[in-house]
């Protein structure tokens, strides 16, 4: 029989003025808690494997915050066996959640800046989660069932509909109907104590959590932290609601014109977060009532480091059936138009930025090169950092002073407190758990619909015939942007825009995935690659948050993250 604990940890955390992170917008500064953040943890043990999944009500895991949270393990709590190579923590990507916790460059633009206390709150806060839940390890059986959200509850539709349609795999739907260009399955596992009682559950459903909008300026767990409350009020449990493959898929569908984006049902962005948090919990209850599949055999975890900046892409996976690399992150200028449900300040040139991507594309179709070429416009070299160029033309040193964001990374960048590293770390992690027949595979990116389904199909073909379920959970352990089809790639929506690793990047993904359910099951080694580098808290430090983006900026609204 596995061992299980769980517990839940408040890791409510801001300081006044730091910008929420999620939609990118200067003027969105903490003010205040709606609703308060929690850290929840499932700790398993099976034979000699133990095994550690958090989910955290934050916008994305930075690569920095989850090396934190291992070192205080291996070094706080040695006896507990847990480190890089057996720790996942996955956020449910709320997007009114703190900024200023990551360690790069990046990322530390919301803020702007370092926050120590929202860093070191929300790392002891993991912690004491993982702690707890290991002390309340019990004799326990595990029950996978899974069900689907339904197009009548009408809170899941594809926000980008037409890269969707582009993939050759894809099922075609007019616009009409792009709640249908959508993977409905609710995976639920369930964890009984001996007795047979419930003790909590972990529920993977891909929805992007975006029922609070760009307006709001309080901390809220939207509608997964909603949804994961509702069902530890009613049965006395603690549930994680993590996420599944959301990149493209949205709870707004309506265009709300007062508010200038698409919202839910309701003009109310709470009313909207708690309806769809309750037709999450609909479908979680029915599932804690059919009988399911007892989860029986070993328990696994393995930790692969990739370099995404020269990926190795295999044949069977590209576009081209060539093997190809990634390439080091470039954001394409795509990224500023945003979406529907967020616009970026390029939005009103959607339809010139259209127009110039079909235009490269005839270009390379005439010179029979349109299956390879990387269609992006370059908006921000994240791989050069401080030595990179904006808009592949001028170097981020010599940023025009025009707006208080140029400014403050003009200044970072001189001073080099910005560092010298890339602006979002090449080496992330990617994982493989197995718990008896089901395998988790972690990605620190977002995603698509399609993308999703397309890791599912690698894993179930490499994986040992007993292992039959499969689910993808991103959002993990780092961030580093949207993940694409190459097909998807092509058409260079907002999505495409922030595939920082260039048009193999899922076939990369893919090929490090393939390799690793080929390990599942032969006791090879739970840690392939070598851990990066952290940086240091002085350097850290060195970038702390002071005060706030001035709430209009000559930019307008920054695409979201």
């Amino acid at each position: 029989m596995h061992h299980a604990g769980l517990a839940r940890t408040d890791i409510t955390v801001y300081e006044p003025g730091i910008t929420l992170m999620g939609w990118g917008l200067p003027h969105q500064q903490a003010q205040g808690v709606t609703l308060p953040l929690h850290a929840r943890a499932l700790v398993l043990r099976g034979g000699d494997a133990t095994l550690a999944y958090v989910a955290v009500e934050l916008l994305a895991v930075s690569r920095g915050l989850w090396m934190e949270v291992c070192e205080a393990l291996r070094t706080q709590h040695p006896s507990l066996g847990l480190a890089e190579h057996n720790v996942a923590v996955v956020a449910t990507h709320t997007h009114s959640g703190p900024s200023g916790y990551a360690h790069s460059f990046w990322m530390q633009l919301n803020a702007p800046g370092f926050s120590a206390k929202v860093h070191d709150t929300l790392v002891e806060g993991i912690v004491a989660s993982i702690v707890a839940a290991h002390a309340a390890l019990a004799p326990s059986t595990l029950v996978l069932a899974e069900g689907e959200v339904s197009r009548e509850a009408g809170v899941a539709f594809n926000r980008s509909w037409f890269a969707y349609s582009q993939n050759h795999d894809a099922e075609r739907v007019p616009f009409a109907e792009r709640d249908q260009a959508v993977h409905r399955t609710m995976t639920l596992l369930r964890i009984h104590g001996a007795d047979g009682k419930l003790r909590g559950v972990v529920d993977w459903f891909g929805l992007h959590n975006t029922c609070v909008h760009g307006d709001n300026d309080a901390l809220h767990s939207d509608h997964k932290g909603l949804a994961a409350s509702a069902l530890e009020d009613r049965h006395g449990i603690v549930a994680l609601f993590a996420q599944e493959c959301c990149g493209d898929i949205s709870p707004n569908f309506r265009p709300d014109p007062t508010r200038a984006h698409t919202t839910g049902l309701h003009d109310d962005d709470h009313k909207n977060a708690r309806r769809v948090a309750d037709a999450q919990v609909a479908v979680a209850e029915t599932l804690l009532h059919v009988p399911g599949q007892v989860l029986t055999g070993p328990i696994e975890m393995i930790t692969e480091l990739v370099d995404m900046s020269d990926a190795a892409a295999d044949a069977r996976f590209t576009v081209d059936g060539q093997p190809q690399r990634t390439r080091g992150a470039v954001i394409g200028i795509s990224m500023a138009l945003g979406t529907a449900e967020g616009r970026g300040p390029l939005w009103p040139m959607r339809g010139a930025l259209a127009a110039l991507h079909g235009a490269r594309r005839a270009v390379d179709r005439a010179r029979g090169a349109v299956r390879t070429h990387d269609p992006l416009i370059p908006f921000v070299d994240l791989a050069g950092g401080s030595r990179g160029k904006i808009l592949g033309l001028l170097p981020v040193r010599h940023l025009p002073p025009l707006d208080p964001v140029f400014r403050w990374i003009r200044e970072r960048v001189r001073t080099g407190d910005a560092g010298s590293e890339p602006w979002m770390p090449p080496v992330l992690p990617i994982q493989l758990i197995r718990i008896g027949g089901l395998v988790v595979a972690t990605v620190p990116n977002e995603p698509t619909t399609v993308s999703g389904r397309r890791l599912r199909d690698t894993l179930r073909a490499a994986l040992p015939d007993d292992v039959r379920h499969v689910v993808i959970s991103p959002y993990a352990n780092a961030y580093a942007g949207y993940l694409t089809t190459a097909e998807e790639y092509q058409v260079q929506h907002y999505e495409a825009g922030y595939t920082i690793y260039g048009p193999h990047t899922l076939a990369a993904v893919q090929t490090v995935l393939d390799g690793l359910a080929r390990r599942v099951g032969k006791g090879l080694p739970t840690l392939v690659g070598t851990l990066p580098p952290k940086r240091s808290r002085e350097a850290l430090e060195r970038m702390a948050f002071k005060t706030p983006w001035p709430t209009v900026t000559a930019l307008g609204r920054p695409a979201r993250p």
